[in-house]
């Protein structure tokens, strides 16, 4: 049977144009792991990325193995995300970046349980001595109708699109509501900024 690969098979999620457009999200299950503080150079930020992974794969190879029932498929790992924000009125992109909030997140498949999540954590523990693993928790998460684009360019140039997705929503008579999400393709330790692709999305509301 082939593997469960999300980004092929929900393009109206991963593969939105470069304008912005409104997207209906389901209520989707994630690994999630949070923490405050601007990304670059930040420790936290990097382990919360090796503890998603580290669960990631954990629960992608009990599938892989056959230690789970037959209609628990194989996955694809998918790319990462990240919902943003503050406390208080302002948006998280008019707040100094060391007030940010954020959970980096992994959306996982249908079959995925917090027992399970559980059990891969504390495997997890044991094996590698570190208690990073603890904060990773499983929640779905609901988002409904919302306003995405495909941003194309270095993170630091996300403002001319958010700007865009400002002025489409309010021109359609809608207000943002909840938190800024991102979704992340290429690694930008190995991919040149330019070539960098990432979703940004955002709740609404009439």
């Amino acid at each position: 049977m082939d593997k469960i690969d999300f980004v092929a098979d929900d393009k109206d999620l991963y593969a939105p144009k470069a304008e912005p457009e409104l997207v209906d999200v389901p209520t989707l299950p994630y690994l999630m792991y949070d923490g405050r503080g601007i990304p670059e150079h930040n420790p936290e930020f990097q382990r919360a990325f090796h503890a998603l992974y580290g669960v990631a794969y954990g629960l992608k190879s009990l599938a892989k193995r056959g230690r789970l029932s037959n209609n628990r498929r194989d996955f694809k790992v998918p790319p990462p995300e990240g919902l943003w924000w503050t406390e208080g009125d302002k948006s998280f992109m008019e707040a100094k970046r060391e007030d940010w909030h954020w959970t980096l997140m992994i959306r996982m498949p249908e079959w995925v349980t917090p027992k399970l999540v559980q059990q891969v954590v504390t495997e997890l523990m044991a094996k590698k001595k570190d208690d990073v693993f603890r904060g990773v928790r499983f929640e779905e998460l609901a988002e409904g109708k919302s306003v995405q684009l495909m941003h194309v360019g270095p993170y630091d140039t996300e403002d001319a699109d958010l700007a865009k997705m400002a002025t489409f929503t309010e021109t359609a008579g809608m207000h943002y509501r909840g938190k800024h999400h991102e979704i992340y393709f290429g690694d930008p330790r190995r991919t040149k900024p330019k070539k960098l692709h990432t979703i940004l999305r955002h709740p609404v509301k009439t």
